[in-house]
This record gives structure tokens, sequence and C-alpha cells, in this order.
């Protein structure tokens, strides 16, 4: 059993079962090869990001050096402009506050004679809750 396949245009060569098969499975190797090599070119391509860890970061310390003066200043409406509408605040050994619960705790907090204003803590660090970092903060 053989078959014909073209090798130049208008020109055939005869070609047995094997070869046949041999063929199929080299190009068959070959697609799989190319799909392998063009999907871990995608992801690639997808996956790199600009990385805008140090802009965020800056970011973040100055909204935050704006809120602590905010607070420092004793501000309700200020400091209060920092939250988002849905915020939820948990203050220390104090139950959750929400809404207007927040506004309340904020005017007794600023009202307080020993509050100072602001934040301190540990700008550089990671950020782990309960480490240092934009996180862990002490009032």
């Amino acid at each position: 059993m053989f078959e014909l396949a073209e090798a130049l245009p208008g020109q055939f060569i005869c070609l047995s079962g094997a070869d046949v098969v041999y063929e199929f499975w080299i190009l068959a190797v070959f697609r799989l090869v190319f799909a392998g090599c063009l999907a871990l070119f995608s992801f690639t391509v997808a996956c790199q990001q600009a990385d805008s860890r140090a802009v965020d970061e800056n970011a973040l310390k100055d909204l935050d050096a704006q809120w602590s003066k905010a607070a420092s200043a004793k501000d309700v409406e200020s400091t209060l402009s920092y939250y988002a509408d849905d915020a939820v605040l948990m203050p220390p050994n104090a139950p959750v506050a929400a809404g207007a619960a927040i506004r309340g705790y904020w005017k007794s907090m600023l009202a307080s004679p020993g509050f100072t204003g602001g934040l301190e803590g540990d700008q550089g660090g990671s950020g782990a809750v309960g480490g240092p970092g934009l996180l862990g903060r002490n009032l």
C-alpha cells in the first residue's frame, strides 16, 4: 500500500504506510511544541505588569500623612473624609462601629484631653497585620 505525496508543486513521490505514519507523528509533535510555545508566550506577556509598588506605597504614605494631619488638627469632618460610606471601625476594647457611630467615636476621641492626634508607627515595614508597617500602628 503506497501513497503519493507532493514533493514540489507538480512532482510526486511514493511513500510507504510507515513513512506516512512517521510524517504524521513528526507533524503532530511539531504542532504540539508550537502550541505549547505560543501558550507560554501568551501567559508570559499577559502576566507582565509594571511594578507600581513604590508609587502605591508613596501614595499611601501621603494619604496617611494627610489623615494624621487632619486628626492632629482635631477636625472631625476631615478625619472622616478618608472613610468609605460603608466603612466599619473596630476600636480596641469597644464594639464595632459603623455609619454615625464612627462619627461619634471620632468626636469623643478628638475631644479627649490626652489625644495628640495622628498615628505613630513604622512606616517602612511589611504592612503585615500585627507586624511593623502601615497596619502595625499605635494610637
